[in-house]
């Protein structure tokens, strides 16, 4: 038995699986012919992340985005860039 995970989340994709395990739970010495030796079950999970380079990419560009709004004329300043300058 077993079942993979997948989940999306904003920046990163993360994915397990979960196993189910069995072992044989042996006693100590010469083993009976009527009983059978219990099993013991357990579950292994193992999650791997991921990161959505795309999402982050986009994420950042939106982040370094500003708009800056001015009611300077183009006559007083000469460039864009001089009023960015300004601005700093």
């Amino acid at each position: 038995m077993e079942q993979h995970v997948a989940t999306r989340l904003k920046y990163h994709r993360l994915t397990g699986e979960v196993k189910r395990m069995e072992k044989v739970k042996r006693r100590p010495g010469r083993p009976s012919k009527t009983v059978t030796a219990p099993v013991d079950i357990y579950y292994t999970c193992q999650f791997t992340v991921t990161e959505d380079e795309a999402q982050i990419k986009k994420a950042r560009e939106m982040e370094s985005t500003f708009v800056l709004i001015s009611n300077v004329s183009h006559e007083r300043e000469a460039s864009c860039l001089g009023l960015l300058r300004r601005y700093m």
